[in-house]
């Protein structure tokens, strides 16, 4: 194993001094430029004072790394010359992933610890009001989230049998956990209008795998300006549970893919992390948010992603032995589509 990781390492160093060229490029202008607005104070010394959140480009940027890294190294056992010459090294094919696996962590670290500490020393060269201590705390942050970020995404990825629906596999990973805290939080606010309850503690936010970066970055950035940070049970409770699942997918890496076979490398994928769960989730989730706007178009709306998103799954209309799947996903969708405007219309919920 050590022998493969140095060679794909020594590979991947044009990449990584790429990587960290433009993450560099990103945190300086972003982060020293743009956030902030000078003030002149009565000692005649100006400061540099915060107008826009200081970490949003490490959001974006460690979001963009997660993506990119995990097709740089995994994209390989989706194409199958490529595959065939990885699996053909005395390695063992969990070890062979594991290598890939930290390689990538490696890919990720480099830019991110490079362009943060020159970013920070150019902050702590200026006068500026921030709480330094709190500014080389978010370092060790920025790399934890970014590796259970990258771990989320990369175990995704490779839950595919080809480059697309790996893609897609990501997208998708993303978008439905999104559309089910849509989907409560809509119904929520609707009873909370209807009756008057106060249970407004649910924003669809939480339910992205990405709240792990949004919550870490909002305390410390509270943190270094002096600012209060109101903690709340529900929204730290999202975070540990963020936490949690993209931790556990580090473990399921090597369990999934020693168990890959060859002869499905760009075939269909037929993992139920893929479109199988997916798809369901997100349209029956999309059906109940948009049932209290467009009323019973939403259930019919419900459906017809439901076909578009199996039709682009299986590359064509033709879903043979997996038609019960889009079938049963478009009952659920049609009954609670229906059930939730029964509801509006008979005056149990209300209506917009």
């Amino acid at each position: 194993m050590r022998e493969y990781f140095l060679s794909v390492l020594k590979k991947r160093t044009p990449i990584m001094i790429a990587l960290t060229i433009v993450f560099l490029i990103a945190t300086v202008v972003v982060n020293n430029v743009s956030p902030y607005v000078v003030i002149e104070y009565s000692d005649g010394i100006f400061y540099d004072a915060p107008k826009a959140g200081l970490f949003i480009v490490y959001i974006a940027g460690i979001i963009a790394l997660s993506v990119v890294v995990s097709l740089i190294e995994f994209s390989f056992k989706m194409i199958r010359i490529q595959s065939q010459q990885a699996y053909s090294f005395p390695i063992k094919r969990e070890k062979l992933f594991l290598a890939r696996y930290l390689i990538g962590l490696i890919e990720i670290v480099v830019p991110i610890t490079i362009s943060y500490c020159v970013s920070s020393v150019m902050i702590c060269t200026s006068h500026n009001l921030y709480n330094l201590t709190y500014l080389w705390l978010y370092l060790p942050c920025a790399l934890v989230t970014a590796w259970l970020c990258y771990s989320y995404l990369s175990f995704m990825f490779c839950r595919a049998n080809n480059i697309i629906d790996g893609i897609a596999g990501m997208v998708l990973a993303v978008l439905a956990p999104l559309a089910v805290g849509f989907a409560c939080e809509t119904f929520l606010n609707r009873i909370q209008i209807t009756y008057g309850i106060q249970i407004n503690f649910m924003k669809f936010y939480y339910c992205s795998p990405f709240y792990i970066l949004d919550y870490s970055t909002r305390f410390i950035e509270a943190k270094m300006l002096d600012r209060e940070f109101v903690f709340s049970w529900i929204p730290f409770a999202f975070f540990m549970l963020w936490v949690i699942l993209s931790g556990l997918t580090i473990g399921l890496m090597g369990f999934f893919n020693k168990r890959i076979k060859s002869e499905d490398i760009a075939s269909d994928s037929n993992s139920i992390f893929t479109y199988k769960m997916f798809i369901g989730i997100t349209t029956v989730s999309l059906t109940i948010s948009l049932s209290f706007v467009i009323s019973l178009w939403a259930p019919i709306l419900g459906i017809g992603l439901t076909y578009l998103g199996y039709f682009l799954y299986q590359r064509g209309t033709d879903l043979g032995d997996k038609i019960l799947y889009p079938l049963w996903i478009s009952l659920g969708a049609l009954v609670l589509g229906v059930l939730l405007v029964s509801l509006q219309w008979g005056g149990l919920l209300w209506e917009s």
